[in-house]
């Protein structure tokens, strides 16, 4: 059975995995050519985007890479700073998971906004297996990286990309969106069959 969580409804399914060895493109469709009941596992790759800070038209950018590129779901890692980000990101095709950031005043709306998929970091979740957890501020990455608790560690606030791996533990900072800190605006992608991550500058 498909997982809702992992593909809500209305969302098409843009890949899938058959026992870790048959890739098939699946475009606004549910017929599988498969020839057996075997076990259907989704080969997601996920966008991560972090410290917006208002800029619209870089966050549109973000989304239409994300969206021609078969991203699935989008994580952010928190400073969209105000509620009308919305009006970029609504317009992306997969699912959504964000944190607040230290810059993050009107929470209230934001969360209305984002359907309540805003949440206090750090932020613990499971996607396609993998264990991830989501914060702001990189005070405790490292601990949260010896724990081996998680496959996936996110973080912003430092406005600088990072990809890095700890013991088993794919760490990243996908740099800042509105590109006001560094002039260098960038998103990160993660294959999260591989576990494997690319820096995209926008």
């Amino acid at each position: 059975p498909v997982n809702p969580f992992l593909c809500p409804p209305k969302i098409p399914l843009t890949s899938i995995i058959i026992h870790d060895t048959w890739l098939f493109k699946v475009k606004n469709t549910r017929k599988f050519d498969v020839a057996s009941n075997a076990v259907i596992k989704f080969l997601m790759f996920i966008g991560i985007i972090s410290d917006t800070h208002d800029h619209i038209d870089n966050l549109k950018k973000a989304v239409d890479i994300f969206n021609a590129n078969n991203v699935e779901h989008i994580i952010h890692a928190g400073d969209f700073t105000s509620p009308f980000t919305w009006r970029a990101l609504k317009f992306f095709n997969g699912g959504f998971t964000g944190i607040f950031g230290n810059n993050d005043g009107e929470k209230i709306l934001l969360n209305k906004l984002y359907s309540e998929r805003i949440y206090a970091q750090p932020h613990k979740f499971v996607l396609n297996g993998k264990k991830i957890v989501v914060m702001h501020e990189p005070d405790v990455v490292e601990a949260l990286a010896d724990s081996g608790h998680f496959d996936l560690i996110v973080f912003g606030h430092t406005h600088e990309p990072v990809i890095t791996y700890h013991k088993k533990t794919l760490i990243v900072n996908p740099g800042e969106v509105c590109g006001w800190l560094h002039g260098r605006p960038t998103i990160a992608t993660v294959n999260l069959k591989s576990m494997t991550a690319e820096i995209i500058e926008l």
